[in-house]
């Protein structure tokens, strides 16, 4: 009983210990206050703002699909490529591989060219079973739909509670829709996810003094603000291209989505501002806090310059692993998720060695980011061999997945993905690049320099 009291009380002397700890790093200064005031405000608002972008792509999400799902369409891919859209029965290879959706009385050339005909009107039947919507009050429309057969029993379109018949060409390009949509899911789930990663960065950066994590966290906030922007751009994009090419193209300028494309514009323009303003003043905190603690870094117990010019080489490893952590990870998870959601995976070809690729490169992500950041700051060689191998490994994954065609046909068609690999995959050149310079220096005396470094902070030593 008394060492169980014990135990607790430790636990609990700890706990403070660390409360303490992190209170005094916040209010070292007022730049360290604002800097983490400011963190935190921008995580908070970034998210809410995420949220809400969140609930507006899956109300579209949901009504679109709840057509195409009650619509019976053919199983393959829908893509778009030079303002047209494309049907493919299997994974495209290339636009060739591919033929055109085509508006009118026909619904899409199979892959023989040869054209399927739609009934006329009065051989239409409706369907007893409905797929039910709502209607929101906030200007977009959900609606009912049924699907409409001709006398084989076969689907031909879908009408909707207005009397409005969508024929199959334009309910095939509602599988474009329901991608882009289902992928801007993705995105804002994985831009919420960077907030919350920026937030811990910045918290690690004040707790430790850290150099690595304070540029690694501006950095992550300079790419958040391009792509935030980039956002915007492309909302504007997909929207010219859903009304050139589904409503005009291929629905009678049947109009499902209503002004929701100006309600999510109104929507994203606040987040641009916010991350300028954010940006602006993160900017200028982190400049003075990186001028303090880099002085602190290089200033103590009198470091000569061959080890300040190794140590620069150790911080930029550490900057690459701190962002090649989580884009890596958000590549990664964006991909298995969007095989699992396919509803055309059984003409997708070694499926199960794609999960199993991605899945151990997640598995392996967090120990490899620890065993860089160890094995070059202890100079331990078997540790440092380890980290290799799992940087060969996933950076050899990373390449042999670009021979895939359906990897490849994801990376064209989704800029967001396209955007996180690419950056991905470059910060993982340069970690390998980086750590094999690191382990050039090794034995040249770093690794005592950071063990007394570390100790003399254990005793609040201060080089006069």
């Amino acid at each position: 009983m008394l060492r169980q009291t014990s135990r607790k009380w430790l636990k609990q002397a700890l706990l403070w210990s660390r409360v303490k700890l992190l209170y005094a790093r916040i209010t070292l200064n007022k730049f360290t206050t604002i800097y983490f005031i400011a963190a935190v405000i921008n995580c908070i608002v970034l998210s809410a703002f995420q949220g809400v972008a969140y609930s507006d792509n899956s109300m579209a999400g949901d009504l679109v699909e709840s057509i195409v799902v009650n619509s019976n369409l053919t199983t393959g891919f829908t893509i778009e490529r030079d303002d047209a859209l494309f049907y493919c029965a299997n994974v495209p290879k290339t636009i060739n591989t591919c033929v055109p959706i085509i508006p009118g009385n026909s619904t899409f050339y199979d892959q023989n060219q040869k054209a399927i005909t739609r009934i006329g009107s009065n051989h239409l039947q409706a369907h007893a079973h409905k797929s039910k919507g709502k209607r929101e009050n906030d200007g977009w429309v959900t609606l009912d739909s049924t699907p409409v057969f001709d006398d084989s029993g076969e689907t031909v379109g879908v009408m909707l509670q207005s009397g409005a018949v969508l024929p199959m060409p334009c309910l095939q390009s509602f599988n474009w829709l329901s991608d882009l949509l289902r992928d801007a899911r993705r995105e804002d789930v994985v831009t919420l996810a960077f907030q919350i990663w920026m937030l811990s960065l910045s918290l690690v950066t004040i707790l430790n003094e850290s150099l690595p994590h304070l540029v690694a966290s501006l950095a992550s906030h300079v790419l958040g603000t391009a792509w935030a922007a980039f956002r915007v751009a492309n909302s504007k994009q997909q929207e010219k291209r859903y009304r050139n090419l589904v409503v005009r193209g291929l629905c009678d300028n049947v109009d499902i989505m209503g002004n929701w494309w100006e309600i999510r514009t109104s929507h994203t323009i606040p987040v641009i501002v916010f991350h300028l303003v954010a940006l602006a003043v993160l900017l200028y905190l982190s400049t003075t806090l990186y001028k303090v603690y880099s002085q602190q870094s290089y200033g103590r117990v009198g470091a000569s310059p061959v080890i300040n010019n190794i140590y620069k080489f150790v911080l930029m490893l550490s900057v690459c692993l701190q962002l090649v952590g989580f884009f890596s990870i958000a590549s990664t998870g964006m991909w298995v998720d969007k095989i699992l959601a396919l509803r055309s995976r059984d003409v997708v070809t070694h499926l199960p060695m794609y999960l199993a690729s991605f899945i151990t490169v997640l598995v392996c992500e967090i120990p490899w980011v620890v065993l860089g950041w160890l094995s070059v700051r202890r100079e331990n060689k078997i540790l440092f061999f380890i980290f290799m191998v799992l940087s060969t490994f996933i950076l050899g994954i990373s390449s042999f997945l670009f021979s895939s065609d359906l990897f490849r046909a994801t990376f064209n068609s989704w800029p967001f993905f396209a955007t996180v690999t690419i950056t991905s995959y470059v910060l993982l050149v340069a970690n390998f690049v980086l750590a094999i310079v690191c382990r050039m220096h090794f034995g040249k005396g770093l690794a005592q320099y950071l063990k007394v470094t570390e100790t003399l902070e254990g005793i609040d030593f201060t080089p006069v």
